[in-house]
């Protein structure tokens, strides 16, 4: 994820390679997606394993509540 979010950063403008600065970021910004979904599972697993067994569905929801917040500030934000 931080070498997609790496070269984001480095792409070049529209103006300077045309159409190909979107596919690149639509590429990039796919694997940085793929990425997440894989950090998310390996954190799931740790938390579930380290918390107590009678916290264990509440520090694992924690998981989705930090998803759910970046949607809605993503959408907040494009709205």
């Amino acid at each position: 994820m931080a070498v997609a979010t790496a070269l984001i950063g480095v792409l070049p403008t529209a103006s300077q390679i045309g159409v190909w600065a979107a596919f690149l970021l639509y590429l990039l910004k796919l694997i940085k997606g793929f990425s997440t979904g894989g950090e998310y599972a390996g954190a799931s697993t740790y938390v579930a394993e380290f918390s107590s067994d009678k916290r264990r569905g509440y520090f694992s929801s924690w998981l989705d509540v930090g998803s759910y917040l970046g949607f809605a500030t993503g959408a907040g934000t494009v709205a």
